[in-house]
């Protein structure tokens, strides 16, 4: 695993220096990486095949096609939502309506032990993402990312580059319409609750958009970098297109060299 070290002579030159040594699993770096990384230092990152990048954000908003646009460019890419579908699968379970179906609604009686299933695998797929030998990586994350352990989640931030691509309000909404046409798999987090006199579905339409402003706020308190809708959902742009975006909100200044 490549490990970042924050040393005296990486302060000095402005720049983190980056050892291939080995680390125990369980050992803790007191700082995320986003702390040290200056753009020349992305930059340098990226040419030395040593660049790891995490997406995080709602279902639909772009993580996937993002992270096959760097896998087309050279970068190792690493699926939680592919590595969650190849464990259910030996269940017969397959595709995101598969396991929408599995899983249920929070009103179901299976729900609340098939969502802790469904959290335990993509906790187990970051673990094996982060003891892997990285070159340029992407790690493309679901939108239950937030709810994993404040431990795997303080691995990966030391370990890579955490990148929030953001919803707008009329994705929002977007996203509430197709939740309630055609479900994709979600885990609530107790946000989900019903009224007296209330039906399932009123529950749903009602709690969704509040599970959504929930989300929302901790993907971009977790965020390294956060890339607005029109940037992240912009088809139009390439991967190299989409490393500057990145690089150009980098916001660490090296206090040795201010210009």
């Amino acid at each position: 695993m490549i490990q970042f070290l924050h040393s005296s002579e990486a302060k000095f030159y402005g720049v983190v220096r980056i050892l291939n040594i080995k680390k125990s699993k369980n050992t803790l770096l007191p700082y995320s990486l986003c702390m040290f990384l200056t753009p020349q230092v992305f930059n340098n990152l990226l040419a030395r095949n040593q660049l790891a990048i995490t997406l995080i954000g709602m279902s639909g908003m772009g993580k996937t096609y993002r992270s096959l646009q760097l896998a087309s460019l050279g970068f190792s890419r690493l699926s939680s939502d592919d590595y969650v579908s190849a464990h259910l699968g030996a269940l017969s379970v397959t595709g995101a309506a598969g396991i929408a179906a599995w899983m249920g609604q929070p009103y179901e009686p299976q729900y609340a032990a098939r969502s802790a299933q469904y959290l335990a695998l993509e906790e187990e797929s970051i673990q094996t993402f982060l003891t892997a030998h990285w070159t340029n990586t992407i790690i493309d994350t679901t939108g239950s990312f937030i709810y994993l352990s404040s431990r795997i989640i303080e691995h990966l931030k030391q370990q890579t580059l955490i990148v929030y691509l953001e919803a707008n309000q009329s994705m929002k909404e977007k996203l509430f319409h197709i939740y309630i046409t055609d479900p994709k798999p979600v885990v609530w987090n107790n946000c989900f609750y019903r009224l007296p006199d209330e039906s399932d579905r009123e529950a749903l339409k009602r709690c969704y958009p509040d599970l959504l402003t929930c989300r929302a706020a901790r993907y971009a308190a977790l965020a390294d970098v956060t890339l607005p809708y029109d940037v992240a959902r912009d088809e139009q742009s390439t991967g190299e297109t989409f490393l500057k975006e990145i690089q150009t909100r980098l916001t660490y200044k090296d206090p040795w060299f201010s210009p």
